[in-house]
Order: structure tokens, then C-alpha cells, then sequence
């Protein structure tokens, strides 16, 4: 599954454990066999997960920049590549390709049918 999802928007495999990591996370919120028609995640906490907050795996995300981050003229937002989902709280897990920096945030557009360019040598392309 982490391969067809790192294939699916041409990602390299330096972004594998996010790929591992998402994959895990999206089978704990699907049915199984063995738990009779109830989920891993509803098994486990008791109540029965969400799937609107699901997004498409590496698309183009744009994350805002907080207001004390930025001065007048700045850009609000940062082009990332959607990674994941938080861990321990609510929001999305982001990389800047670019920087190459994690961001964690809530405020997110999603542009689910884009992919990122990446050149011959696998380097992000802005």
C-alpha cells in the first residue's frame, strides 16, 4: 500500500516512512474480517472514526503562515506535499520539499488532483 501511494503522485522514496506511516493510519479506519464489520480504530477507542477529514497522499497542500511569521508583503501561504496526519493531535502533516521541513498544521487548502515536480535527480522543482 505505501507503494501505490508514493507511485500514485510520483513521489521519491525518501518519503517512504510517511508513506508506511499514512498506510497504517488509513488501514486502522477500514473494516477487517476478523473484527466483524467494525474497524481496528472503533475496536480500540470505542467510537466509531471519521473519514472526512481523508485526504489524497502526496498532493499539493498550502499551508498559512501565521501572522507573527510574516510581515506586510509576505506570502499567507507555503506550498507543501501532503504527508500524513498528526500523531498525538488533530491536523496534517506537511513537507516543504524545498526547505526540507516537517509542518504540522489545521489551516490547509488541498489541491488533491496536483502533484509536485520533482526534476530527473528527484529535486523538488518550485
Amino acid at each position: 500500500m505505501a507503494r501505490s501511494l508514493l507511485k500514485a503522485k510520483k513521489l521519491p522514496k525518501q518519503y517512504w516512512a510517511e508513506a508506511v506511516s499514512c498506510a497504517v493510519y488509513l488501514l486502522n479506519r477500514c473494516p477487517t474480517r476478523s473484527l466483524e464489520a467494525i474497524t481496528p480504530e472503533e475496536a480500540w477507542s470505542g467510537h466509531k472514526p471519521s473519514a472526512t477529514h481523508l485526504r489524497v497522499f502526496g498532493c499539493v497542500a498550502y499551508t498559512k503562515i501565521p501572522d507573527a511569521r510574516r510581515i506586510k508583503l509576505d506570502d499567507k501561504s507555503e506550498k507543501c506535499i501532503f504527508v500524513g496526519y498528526g500523531d498525538r493531535r488533530m491536523g496534517y502533516k506537511l513537507s516543504n520539499p524545498i526547505t526540507k521541513k516537517v509542518i504540522m498544521s489545521r489551516d490547509v487548502i488541498f489541491e488533491e488532483d496536483k502533484t509536485w515536480q520533482w526534476n530527473d535527480d528527484q529535486e523538488a522543482v518550485k
